[in-house]
């Protein structure tokens, strides 16, 4: 007896947006079992339009499409909103269709020019945690929001003591001009965060005494975070990071990714890691802006103090190298003579500060591209001829344990085909034995093994 494989292939928006007009026009519409209208709604996640159709068909396709519709909603107020209370038409939605946020996975709240940071609405903790409840399947939260506390409207109102549990937060909260005190009242709303990320928190706050101001504030109490990536600089003096070790995160944290600036400051990130030694096991380290820095003295650019083979549980690193030919006050005639990959020297000194770990498995080697002689030599070409390649092979046979070695070009498919060669022929041994990985990547501290929901 033959069976017949029935599988359903995903249509084009054309055709099932023909179909659905023509099943929606008719009198009566033949009723499909439900599992086989999920799977063709389930087919069109992404298509927002066609979705929209789905919903006019019937009862039965609009339960099934407004589940996908909603999955993931942003909300970008305009400049022109109240700037306490610019959400409020999201939440008055939230209120009168109650059943629509528990189909929200995915939250982006923002304003229509996020990244000014002092022209960003401000988003008050009560209205955050009203919409925090309203979507009880929220497992990714971006905030791209100021805080400026409450207002009139907001006597009365009480906070839930049910702190939020999310896969993943970006918080970008604050500006020059906010209190300390706001943007804490905003983390105070969050529990369990497997991966926090926080491009930026810049309250008004005094950098000579930030863990007093902090505690006489109040930390987030119930905050855990099991993957951290941040920023880190003299501008914030590592704020989130004297944060992060006031909370229970510094009980938790097992994955930190950090990006330093040009004037970053050690102590933050050198308590941080000790306070984490025992149970860090992702390490991730943009250094690129201090090492490629000519002009940073000796103190700045030396990290063996990091001691990472001292770590009993890391299991990857993962390094950012910037190859550059631009450096800080730099004229056109030294842009001849600038030296590739300045920074590749720091790195290789950690590498072999690292390779008597015998806990480290992986290592991810970032690399991004910055040329202003693009077109004189192909990247792999300027790798190769700029880079000590075997000095890096050298300090990677030293690790008893490791087993892959990951580069990852943020600059796209072709830098990546011009420059595998150049490394398989160096990393032989680790090519043959299928321990020798390329990708593409995005640009980010994300640490190696950490998992991010799109």
């Amino acid at each position: 007896m033959e069976t017949t494989d029935l599988t359903l292939m995903s249509p084009t928006v054309a055709t099932i947006a023909s179909s659905l007009s023509a099943m929606s026009s008719s009198t009566q519409v033949p009723r499909v079992p439900l599992e086989l209208v999920q799977e063709i709604i389930g087919q069109l996640r992404g298509e927002a339009k066609t979705l929209k159709a789905c919903t006019g068909v019937s009862r039965q396709w609009f339960d099934s499409a407004r589940r996908y519709l909603f999955q993931t909603v942003a909300v970008r107020v305009p400049l022109d909103a109240d700037t306490h209370h610019g959400f409020t038409e999201f939440l008055a939605f939230l209120r009168a269709n109650s059943y629509q946020g528990h189909h929200i996975q995915s939250l982006y709240l923002s304003t229509t020019n996020a990244w000014n940071t002092d022209r960003r609405i401000s988003l008050c903790k009560h209205d955050l945690q009203e919409i925090l409840l309203a979507t009880p399947n929220l497992r990714r939260l971006v905030l791209l929001i100021r805080s400026r506390g409450c207002n009139k409207q907001c006597n009365g109102r009480s906070l839930v003591s049910r702190p939020i549990h999310l896969k993943t937060l970006l918080f970008d909260v604050g500006s020059h001009e906010d209190d300390l005190g706001d943007v804490l009242d905003i983390l105070r709303l969050f529990g369990e965060v497997d991966l926090l990320n926080v491009p930026s928190v810049r309250p008004t706050a005094k950098m000579n005494n930030l863990k007093d101001q902090i505690r006489a504030l109040g930390p987030p109490e119930h905050l855990r975070i099991r993957a951290l990536t941040t920023v880190y600089d003299g501008g914030t003096g590592g704020l989130f990071l004297e944060i992060a070790q006031l909370t229970p995160s510094v009980d938790t944290i097992s994955a930190l990714g950090a990006q330093s600036l040009w004037d970053a400051r050690h102590a933050t990130l050198d308590e941080l890691l000790k306070k984490n030694k025992p149970r860090l096991e992702n390490l991730f380290l943009d250094l690129s802006t201090v090492f490629a820095d000519p002009e940073n003295d000796e103190d700045m650019r030396d990290w063996n103090w990091l001691s990472l083979e001292s770590f009993p549980c890391l299991e990857s690193i993962g390094f950012m190298f910037l190859v550059t030919d631009i450096f800080p006050g730099w004229d056109e005639e030294e842009l001849d003579e600038a030296c590739y990959f300045e920074e590749a020297d720091g790195y290789m000194d950690m590498l072999f500060a690292a390779s008597s770990s015998t806990t480290v498995r992986s290592i991810t080697i970032k690399v991004e591209f910055e040329l202003t002689h693009k077109d004189e030599e192909d990247c792999g070409s300027v790798l190769a001829r700029k880079v000590d390649l075997e000095a890096m092979a050298a300090a990677l046979d030293k690790f008893v344990n490791l087993e892959t070695i990951t580069f990852g070009f943020v600059d796209g498919q072709q830098v990546l085909d011009a420059c595998r060669p150049v490394l398989q022929e160096t990393l032989t041994d680790f090519d043959i034995r299928g321990g020798l990985r390329f990708e593409t990547m995005d640009v980010g501290c994300v640490p190696p093994r950490i998992q991010v929901d799109q």
